[in-house]
């Protein structure tokens, strides 16, 4: 969303991201606690902080270079590291804010407003930028990331049935 926004003005992405996260996390506190800002705080910070130490101090060579297969790995690290985040009462900003505070007051899996949300922000930038083969790719990216997170939330996503189990079936 910050770099869409970037792309169509002159504010800086980091002075975007921090526009749009400060309301939200006034929202969440009033809507979800102090605990969940703080939570939430923290792991933007970690994020932000593991990102550089993975890519500038450590040289984690990407998974892989075929975008298809990067897309994938990708959305699913992502994920697990978001569902994770959301399991431990936080938010890793922006529209898991959102999606943390909907599901609090919903039936409505944090997974799926995730995709839908991502899914807007990709077709927007589909659009601003005009190339349709990226936007796809972050497409698989975003169902593959609201899967994952949904995955790490429903301890019962991945049970088989009891009637799937039968020889009969």
């Amino acid at each position: 969303m910050a770099i869409l926004i970037c792309q169509l003005t002159d504010l800086t992405a980091g002075t975007i991201m921090l526009l749009i996260n400060l309301p939200l996390l006034v929202l969440g506190g009033y809507s979800l606690g102090q605990k969940f800002v703080w939570r939430t705080v923290l792991a933007v910070i970690m994020i932000s902080a593991m990102v550089d130490v993975f890519r500038e101090v450590l040289h984690v060579p990407a998974v892989s270079h075929l975008p298809v297969l990067a897309a994938i790995a990708g959305g699913a690290a992502i994920g697990l590291g978001v569902g994770l985040i959301l399991k431990g009462g936080a938010s890793a900003g922006g529209p898991t804010i959102i999606a943390r505070i909907v599901a609090a007051h919903s039936n409505i899996r944090p997974g799926q407003l995730i995709l839908l949300m991502d899914a807007a922000i990709v077709v927007a930038s589909a659009f601003v930028f005009g190339k349709v083969e990226p936007a796809l790719l972050s497409m698989l990216s975003v169902f593959v990331t609201g899967r994952c997170v949904d995955l790490v939330l429903n301890k019962n996503a991945m049970r088989i049935p009891p009637a799937q189990l039968s020889p009969t079936g």
